[in-house]
């Protein structure tokens, strides 16, 4: 990870900030952690960092060496603590000799917070005074939770892939991420479930097999899922969970019932869907099952006489005539909000307009009747609806950005993080700031209109017309269908 500040840092010797920093790569924080300037010591430009997994690099300016001198290049030596008030002969001070800039800080604690102070030594060994004290609590820059888990019931086994939520298409996992797949029969799963490790997602789908039908309905056997990226920077938090009960193929063949109450017929009632599948995108979530079979054999329904109709039913066999619809149930019960979709025509719909983050149920059963009548009535439906499918719909969120760090000038705050890696389209950023001592990122987030500065696509900002001697506080997002968890909070004095 390393910063191109060169352009800013001559500047600020000639008392001027020069706009367009060059963006900072390499891991960096996907959570809060801070970065302080304190108070400078006279020779020194600022000191910057930013903060990595197990790691944070420091850059730094020395304003003794003039520009254009030919004078030999003096090193650095830097010196930390856990603690701030960090003194090159302070107690619990570790120092780190001779190293220049940008200098990567490795093998440190995630969540810990780390302070730092450099200093410079001449060619003839005398050392300078400290510079400003800098901070950061490295931690590892988790990837974006995946989105558009999608589950398939099948015989003692479940199919699981990972989708587009808009399109159905299956998504290539971005270079160097894998997944892990966390499953429970007790409920939506956590870390401490089943875990199956290093799945990738082919065309085909992750198949779980060896798992239990259900054997009776007072007693379904029921899978739920979640999964994680894994990147070589850590684990993202879990995806939303999906679930679905399995009952084996048998269970879905054409059931014996009358077609109507006053009928005689055995085999009126079309096959109970199969293969239920669902996958969630932002307030939606889509569902697909397999065609069920109409009614079979002689006098399974009713016709009326086209012309008088007042005639009594009478019985065709005529099964090309029947119409196959399908009705689709559906509970939330976080909300205690239940209801029913009634003629879909086809073996897929998209239910809009749901909540993001609260989780939704599904039945489908199919329904049949004669072709010259519009009334699908229960008792033409499928008696039982075996197969229940639960989803999360989930707006597109990229990871929380990474990195951040901050550069003064005159009246002035040079702002730089790493760009989102998370693939999606359209990914912008929100920057938030605040001269308000000690604020939380969580305020300024939720208070848009008062702290936000601006949208922008670019991963760089430079927040000008400031106050010299005032501290400022700022915290960035991404932003694609959903808006990021806000990044670590610096701060910076111009």
């Amino acid at each position: 990870m390393k910063h191109v500040f060169s352009t800013i840092k001559a500047a600020l010797l000639c008392g001027a900030l020069v706009l367009g920093l060059s963006a900072c790569g390499g891991s960096g924080l996907s959570s809060p952690t801070t970065a302080t300037s304190a108070s400078k010591a006279a020779s020194w430009a600022n000191v910057t960092i930013a903060s990595g997994n197990k790691q944070v690099t420091l850059s730094w300016t020395d304003t003794t060496i003039a520009a254009g001198s030919t004078a030999p290049a003096p090193t650095y030596n830097i010196y930390y603590a856990t603690a701030p008030g960090v003194k090159k002969n302070g107690t619990g001070v570790t120092k780190i000799s001779n190293v220049t800039s940008p200098y990567n800080h490795t093998g440190l604690t995630n969540g810990t917070p780390y302070y730092y102070v450099v200093t410079a030594v001449s060619p003839a060994g005398v050392e300078g005074a400290e510079s400003n004290e800098v901070s950061a609590a490295p931690q590892a820059n988790k990837p974006a939770a995946p989105i558009g888990l999608q589950v398939q019931t099948g015989d003692g086994q479940t199919t699981l892939k990972l989708v587009e939520p808009t399109t159905g298409v299956a998504i290539t996992p971005p270079t160097g991420t894998t997944y892990n797949v966390y499953w429970s029969q007790t409920g939506n799963p956590t870390l401490a479930s089943n875990k199956i490790v290093n799945v990738t997602f082919s065309t085909t789908g992750f198949i779980h097999t060896g798992l239990t039908n259900s054997i009776q309905t007072s007693n379904p056997s029921t899978y739920y899922y979640a999964v994680t990226a894994q990147t070589v920077d850590g684990e993202s938090d879990l995806s939303s969970p999906v679930s679905v009960t399995l009952w084996p193929a048998t269970s879905f063949a054409a059931k014996n019932a009358v077609f109507t109450n006053a009928s005689t017929s055995t085999s009126g009632q079309p096959s109970i869907p199969a293969n239920l599948t669902a996958y969630a995108g932002n307030q939606q979530a889509t569902l697909s099952w397999a065609a069920s079979a109409g009614p079979t054999g002689a006098g399974y329904f009713k016709t009326k006489s086209a012309t008088i109709l007042t005639d009594p039913w009478t019985y065709s066999s005529d099964a090309s005539s029947t119409k196959i619809r399908y009705n689709i149930s559906w509970t939330n019960a976080l909300l205690g909000t239940s209801g029913k979709i009634i003629g879909v025509s086809s073996t897929a719909f998209v239910h809009q307009a749901l909540n993001n983050g609260t989780q939704y149920c599904y039945t489908v059963s199919a329904v049949a009747t004669p072709s010259d009548s519009n009334t699908f009535l229960p008792a033409f439906e499928s008696t039982t609806v075996l197969t229940k499918t639960c989803v999360t719909p989930t707006a597109k969120t990229p990871a929380v950005p990474a990195g951040l760090t901050a550069a003064t000038g005159g009246q002035q705050v040079a702002l730089s993080w790493n760009k989102d890696k998370s693939g999606y389209a359209n990914v912008y950023y929100n920057v938030y700031a605040s001269s308000t001592a000690g604020i939380d990122v969580a305020t300024m987030v939720n208070n848009p209109g008062k702290y936000r500065l601006t949208s922008t696509t670019s991963n760089s900002f430079v927040h000008s017309g400031l106050t010299t001697g005032t501290t400022y506080y700022y915290t960035v997002t991404s932003v694609a269908e959903g808006e990021s968890a806000p990044s670590s909070l610096v701060t910076a004095t111009p």
